[in-house]
């Protein structure tokens, strides 16, 4: 009979011992899922906030290329126009001064060469 109370008893504190060790293991999987899913967030939010910095940096950058191009833009055409009118107005006074030699010739002016 004491054999059948210690195997009792033993069979009570095994029952009681896998119990607990099951609560353990339950605990520390919980735990080990906590601690997953707030490293899985961080990463997440860290990751976010460099993609954020880097499209916004990427936007700066575009704007600044664009001004940029868009001012060399309007000083190249400036420059253009300020060239095309000179050259404009060289020939006008070419042409105005070619004429009045061809003017001054058959009306017989003379130019006195300076």
């Amino acid at each position: 009979k004491i054999r059948n109370k210690n195997s009792t008893k033993n069979s009570e504190d095994l029952k009681k011992f896998q119990k607990e060790l099951e609560t353990d293991v339950l605990e520390d999987g919980k735990k080990f899922l906590q601690k997953s899913l707030k490293e899985k967030d961080e990463f997440l939010e860290s990751a976010i906030k460099e993609k954020d910095e880097y499209v916004e940096s990427a936007i700066k950058e575009e704007r600044e290329y664009l001004e940029t191009a868009l001012r060399e833009k309007d000083e190249y055409l400036e420059n253009s126009l300020k060239d095309k009118d000179k050259v404009i107005s060289d020939m006008q006074n070419s042409f105005v001064l070619r004429t009045m030699r061809k003017l001054d010739k058959l009306l017989g002016r003379k130019h006195k060469k300076k």
